[in-house]
């Protein structure tokens, strides 16, 4: 990605409302899956508040949901393979 293109994404994520910016942060930075659907569902709520947005809430709820359950799959599957591992020796 050129220098550009980098500082034009960060202009466009700065001119994001907060909400905003904390659900991307929660989306693609956290790796706790409980604690994100939590706090996503807290910034949600402020995001209903606004009428604007309010038709991006459904959508949101399931792509954190889809995210969530991905991230603890790979914790089982990590897990398991390491059980699996384990027995070989």
């Amino acid at each position: 990605m050129e220098f550009c293109e980098k500082r034009q994404f960060k202009g466009i994520f700065e001119l994001a409302s907060n909400e905003t910016q904390a659900l991307y942060k929660l989306m693609e930075k956290s790796f706790k899956p409980n604690f994100r659907v939590k706090i996503a569902e807290v910034e949600l709520g402020k995001i209903v508040e606004k009428k604007c947005h309010d038709q991006y809430v459904e959508s949101l709820r399931n792509a954190f949901a889809t995210k969530a359950l991905n991230q603890i799959s790979l914790i089982y599957e990590s897990l398991s393979k390491a059980a699996f591992d384990q027995g070989k020796h």
